[in-house]
């Protein structure tokens, strides 16, 4: 069957729509995160950033289990993967002559013949990229999109879109979330 996900009994009982008799015997039930892990070293810059704030704030909010470390992985790589895409779109590393800043694809410098050259990164609009490329030859465009578009998949997944955090209330997480759940241990195990 495919569709709309299952929703965890956890994110049901936040946000108050938890019904017993719709539920199967017997959900998983994940130990919740009681502290913030370290992000992994292969993120890159822009993951590590965002894994610092999201981890820290899932982790407080309740929300993040131990089993949900790996989709926050994935997330910030996704975001990582955009972010570098679109570093490569907007701001390109030239080669570039050390004498009159000239950007010089190969050889000599054509203004001033210089042989010596930095690598530089400059800005530059989607146009001046898209001169030379188009949606097919044009890697960076493409990776930018897919990157972008598994980070929103995650992020729902995770509640870091307005529309998936309002569905999740928060408000008692932690001494309503334990009563009910012990309310419901206690009705199955007494």
């Amino acid at each position: 069957m495919t569709g709309r996900p299952r929703k965890p009994k956890i994110i049901k009982l936040q946000q108050g729509t938890f019904r017993a008799e719709r539920e199967p015997g017997q959900e998983p039930d994940p130990t919740m995160s009681s502290g913030v892990r370290t992000a992994p070293n292969h993120i890159g810059k822009y993951g590590k950033r965002l894994w610092t704030e999201l981890s820290e704030e899932l982790v407080s909010s309740g929300i993040m289990s131990e089993i949900d470390w790996q989709a926050l992985e994935i997330c910030c790589e996704s975001y990582n993967l955009y972010r570098e895409s679109r570093d490569a779109i907007y701001k390109p590393i030239s080669r570039t002559c050390a004498k009159c800043g000239e950007i010089v694809e190969e050889g000599n410098c054509p203004a001033c013949g210089s042989t010596t050259f930095k690598m530089k990164a400059h800005a530059q609009k989607l146009a001046e990229y898209l001169r030379t490329r188009n949606s097919q030859t044009g890697f960076e465009l493409t990776t930018m999109h897919k990157g972008k578009e598994q980070f929103l998949k995650y992020a729902v997944q995770l509640g870091l879109t307005p529309v998936a955090r309002n569905r999740i209330d928060v408000s008692g997480k932690k001494s309503e979330e334990k009563s009910e759940m012990e309310k419901m241990w206690e009705e199955s195990h007494g």
